[in-house]
């Protein structure tokens, strides 16, 4: 990797492991002017006399943001042009503390959503109303915000019924959540060695029975050694000199190993083998650092000069100016799957599966709130905790409002949804680096909840 800057120490040129450059180059006041990419892609970027930014534009794909202020230097309109049309988006500041206090969305099927947002003397949020969700509800759909005394999120209600608060210790650290609808509630509590660690995670209903409980053990590096649960099971992990997992075990709480799986790396860093019950998954890497065969099978997995991956031994792939992911076919036909579109800020706008569906995806604070159909019409809503977190999700979809509760292990991966009886209607199981391995539930559920089990943690 090779980097080069200019008089301002302004970086120039960036020079990957493959020798591919991306050239950055500025204006006379030092505003980033054009971002020219290995792929022969670029981005072209214009400025007032302000030195605001004013246009952005992708200069390969034909899409361009225009922006504009108020005389606060405030963000008062950008209006998204694209091969599809115009797109704008409307904000409304209050001038008293310089915060946004609405947002109108561009017009899809004839209709413009917009978000509402009041604030605390200390520029935080109180309440935030959605007019899909009111619209949906027929009622004022308002989300209340509370605050304790260090300005953390101590308690959120939502037009469901929806209540999540939180209770933090004197560090600072969670170590209380609780989830309701008004019928149903849990309670997480969290417990935290001399270090910070967590030491023990514990789910349970609101009457004190425990439904998972985790007890977390660690080396001398702060590594994860053993995850004791609440029937006696356990999850044992080993590392290398450099802390890199070499092997992880499932154990019953009869001592039988339920599930064995070794790793392998090369100097630097990368997987060159997994071995899961005694099969074993091998792989090789380009100069980059990337899979380029798995158990031997070359050329399945390609890359464009930007370092995205195009094509596996499924699908192509294809990006735009800014890296992002656009357009999705079958890798040995020239069937369009899917197509994915994105705000100037890079957030997923809409996706649209052909053949099947249109979802258009509305955000607060930079999080995923709700979801929209090819009509504009609400389908999903969502709340999270003061960390970001999922907390309830609420399906639209039968007519009425049907509210569903995540379920986190202790490191924060959602594990399950729970209905609103109670009822586990979805479970998930990782492997040690975060991923997905299986799912539980039945189809019409994860039909309805994204068509996938990646779904519930695409938005994490």
């Amino acid at each position: 990797m090779k980097q080069t800057f200019n008089e301002r120490n302004q970086i120039g040129t960036y020079e990957d492991q493959k020798g591919n450059q991306t050239i950055y180059d500025y204006d006379a006041n030092g505003n980033l002017e054009l971002v020219s990419f290995p792929n022969n892609t670029q981005l072209k970027f214009v400025y007032d006399s302000l030195d605001r930014l004013k246009t952005k534009q992708d200069l390969t794909f034909n899409n361009s943001w225009a922006f504009s202020y108020d005389k606060n230097n405030n963000l008062t309109q950008v209006v998204q042009t694209s091969n599809t049309g115009q797109e704008v988006t409307d904000y409304i500041l209050d001038v008293l503390i310089d915060e946004v206090k609405s947002i109108t969305y561009p017009m899809i099927n004839g209709i413009r959503r917009s978000v509402n947002y009041t604030y605390n003397a200390n520029g935080q949020i109180t309440t935030i109303s959605h007019s899909a969700i009111t619209q949906k509800l027929g009622v004022d759909a308002i989300y209340r915000y509370d605050y304790d005394q260090a300005g953390m999120m101590a308690s959120l209600n939502g037009p469901n019924k929806e209540q999540v608060g939180q209770f933090y210790d004197e560090a600072g650290r969670l170590k209380k959540s609780f989830i309701s609808d008004g019928t149903k509630a849990y309670n997480t509590y969290y417990e935290y060695n001399e270090l910070g660690d967590l030491k023990e995670y514990r789910l349970e209903t609101a009457d004190g029975v425990i439904l998972s409980r985790e007890k977390h053990a660690y080396d001398g590096d702060g590594n994860t050694t053993i995850i004791t649960y609440n029937d006696g099971s356990k999850h044992s992990f080993q590392y290398d000199l450099a802390s890199r997992l070499k092997n992880e075990q499932k154990i019953s709480s009869n001592g039988a190993i339920l599930s064995n799986i070794s790793y392998q790396y090369d100097p630097f860093g990368n997987r060159l083998s997994i071995t899961k019950n005694g099969t074993t998954t091998t792989y090789k890497y380009d100069s980059a650092n990337q899979i380029s065969s798995v158990n031997g099978a070359a050329g399945l997995y390609q890359y464009d000069q930007n370092g995205n991956q195009i094509r596996d031994d499924r699908h192509k792939y294809y990006y735009d100016s800014s890296n992002r992911l656009s357009y999705v076919e079958q890798a040995n036909a020239a069937e369009a799957i899917a197509s994915y579109y994105y705000d100037y800020e890079g957030k997923r706008t809409k996706k649209v599966v052909y053949g099947k569906k249109t979802e258009q995806y509305y955000y607060d604070a930079g999080h995923l709130t709700y979801i929209a159909d090819e009509n504009n019409q609400i389908l999903y809503s969502f709340t999270r905790t003061y960390t970001g977190d999922l907390a309830t999700m609420t399906d639209y979809t039968s007519g009425t409002a049907v509210n569903y509760y995540y379920v986190h292990n202790g490191h924060g991966d959602i594990i399950g949804l729970k209905d609103k009886t109670g009822t586990t209607v979805l479970t998930y199981e990782y492997d040690a680096f975060g991923t997905i391995i299986t799912s539980t539930g039945t189809a019409k559920k994860k039909q309805r909840d994204g068509s996938s089990a990646s779904f519930l943690v695409e938005f994490h």
